[in-house]
């Protein structure tokens, strides 16, 4: 019978392609594929903090200005808080985004998350002026432009409640420079 790498026999010595895999992860394989392309969340949150603050008040319009600090906050929201897409376009104000006296947080029902669980978590300090501006400033100046009301915390250029696709194209333009 045929032995896989340590000498046993078992049905991975009948799939080299696998077994070859998993003797390379074994080894500490490193791939390179991903070199230059992960960018580390402390990056990110400082990156959207700035787009924010810096970015926002270089914009030349109201409307460039509110979408820097849109993003801006997005982005260091998801560096401090790495979430799903799905769970970062259903939040909702009162539901699964909880404002209290001295703390947000946010809370994510098990039906939303991939291990079925509920999680929730405080917002850190860092995070919480840039999100108190985008929720009691930018989201509402975006949402008055064409009548909107709904209590979805990301809203799009139009003050409607951001859709999985423009969210994930989004974050892509923010964080390819566009």
């Amino acid at each position: 019978r045929p032995q896989n790498a340590l000498g046993c026999h078992s049905a991975l010595s009948r799939n080299p392609p696998l077994t070859a895999y998993l003797e390379r992860d074994a080894k500490d394989y490193i791939s390179i594929r991903k070199n230059g392309r992960i960018v580390s969340s402390e990056v990110l949150f400082k990156s959207g903090l700035e787009l924010a603050s810096t970015g926002a008040a270089a914009a030349r319009t109201q409307i460039a200005r509110m979408k820097h600090r849109r993003d801006g906050c997005l982005i260091a929201f998801l560096a401090a808080i790495p979430s799903r897409t799905r769970a970062m376009v259903d939040l909702q104000l009162g539901k699964s985004l909880l404002i209290g006296a001295s703390s947000i947080t946010v809370c994510f029902e098990d039906d939303i998350n991939k291990t079925g669980v509920h999680w929730e978590t405080e917002v850190p300090a860092p995070l919480m002026s840039v999100l108190e501006e985008y929720l009691n400033e930018v989201r509402p100046w975006l949402m008055t432009r064409r009548g909107q009301e709904h209590d979805y915390v990301w809203v799009n250029d139009k003050g409607t409640p951001l859709t999985r696709e423009y969210f994930a194209a989004k974050i892509r333009r923010c964080l390819s420079g566009n």
